[in-house]
């Protein structure tokens, strides 16, 4: 299993899993059936899809909790790159006129011998804290939301291992410089999320660049990437069933007691040719990103004929279904 975001279209949701009530929130205050709806979703919106991205969090804008604009890429120390749009005052207006907090997501493009070089240097991750609280507060965000994918790739296991010990100090230098910009409008600091891979274990081998309960103590938003158990560059296969979603969270709220947790359902997945029989000219695995609403639109206007047999050999389709909760 190697997991990569499915961010394709409209907004991704994560829907927060309370650890104290075990119910779904995102750190909001309690409803009752009178008060306004609760606040439960927190999200990404993909600067490649803003428009559609953006429409959906405000179709349901009384939900959203904060939403996290894909904005930013850290190419070093210091260097933080701006995607397109990124500040955009349209976007940043539309949330916060519907009470939406503003907390941009920072990727990174450093692998594991990157990031380890970065992270293993208190100068450097220093520097690195520093770059960050300077971004939340030029811009005036809510906080910041930290999807340090790339990091979990290539590399030796030295430098994976430092990148976790050096990723848990980041999370706790800048959850306590976040935490210390406090006024009027943030009476407790700002929000400091990150966004993890799905680990069923603490000795789980995948993404073990990130230490749930190392990193939990430091942030305010836990978020658990839970799909991409099968993945577009691989065989077919479910992206997130649901045994192994439940094995997820099962292990996710152990570490993360203290901390808000949530987990990321997959809106989309990919889809495949069906190898009909060995005259097929189309490869194995080949086929294209749909999001759900997309795969659905296409369902109903041209459904996929099912694949005629082929001596003992089936084709094969992976769909994808929208899990109602």
């Amino acid at each position: 299993m190697r997991p990569r975001r499915l961010c394709a279209g409209l907004a991704s949701a994560v829907l927060a899993v309370s650890l104290l009530a075990l119910g779904l929130v995102a750190g909001g205050p309690s409803a009752s059936a009178d008060s306004q709806p609760r606040r439960i979703v927190n999200g990404w919106l993909p600067y490649w899809s803003m428009t559609k991205a953006l429409a959906s969090v405000t179709q349901s804008g009384d939900l959203w909790a904060e939403g996290s604009p894909l904005w930013y890429q850290v190419t070093g120390a210091t260097a933080i790159a701006p995607h397109t749009g990124a500040g955009d005052a349209t976007v940043v207006d539309a949330l916060r006129s519907r009470g939406i907090q503003l907390v941009p997501t920072v990727a990174e493009s450093l692998n594991a011998a990157g990031m380890a070089a970065l992270l293993g240097d208190p100068g450097q991750r220093a520097a690195h804290v520093q770059a960050l609280v300077g971004l939340v507060t030029a811009n005036g965000y809510d906080g910041v939301d930290l999807d340090y994918e790339s990091m979990n790739f290539g590399g030796t296991a030295t430098d994976k291992a430092t990148v976790r010990s050096g990723f848990t100090a980041l999370a706790g230098e800048l959850g306590a410089a976040l935490h210390a910009l406090k006024d009027d409008v943030h009476p407790q600091g700002r929000l400091l999320s990150v966004s993890v891979g799905p680990r069923t274990k603490a000795d789980d081998p995948n993404w073990s660049v990130h230490d749930y309960a190392g990193l939990a103590p430091s942030v305010d938003r836990f978020r658990v990437m839970a799909y991409n158990y099968h993945w577009g560059g691989g065989p077919p296969g479910p992206i997130a069933p649901v045994w192994w979603v439940d094995q997820v969270l099962a292990y996710a709220v152990t570490p993360t007691r203290r901390s808000p947790t949530g987990t990321a359902p997959p809106r989309g997945g990919p889809t495949r040719r069906p190898r009909r029989c060995a005259r097929s000219t189309a490869p194995p695995g080949s086929g294209r990103a749909w999001t759900w609403l997309a795969a659905r639109s296409r369902r109903r206007t041209s459904p996929t004929p099912r694949p005629k047999a082929c001596g003992t050999s089936s084709g094969t389709t992976t769909r994808t279904r929208r899990r109602r909760r």
